[in-house]
């Protein structure tokens, strides 16, 4: 008590005692263990999951792009079955 700065120097080399002090104060509460932060920080994304991610999406460009390409296949089918239609009237002439 006549020397506060003791108890600095020693939560402040082991800021765990705080966490351990409060897990026995109040054991209800949900506190977070060193092991749980190390499985969430597994899981998480990082900015090279991202990046790769990013590189195998599509942009709009290429969305665009087959858009202009299936419009082009219908127009295509389209036109081969007007084609069949005119060979199958001509042959029947």
């Amino acid at each position: 008590m006549e020397h506060p700065e003791i108890l600095v120097e020693v939560l402040t080399a082991r800021p765990e005692i705080i966490y351990e002090v409060l897990a026995k104060l109040m054991p209800w509460q949900n506190l977070a263990t060193k092991d749980d932060l190390r499985r969430l920080e597994e899981r998480m994304v990082t900015k090279d999951d991202l990046k790769r991610l990013e590189e195998k999406m599509a942009t709009k460009e290429d969305l665009k792009r087959l858009e202009e390409r299936m419009a082009t296949k219908e127009e295509l089918k389209k036109l081969e079955e007007r084609v069949d239609r005119l060979e199958e009237r001509v042959n029947s002439i």
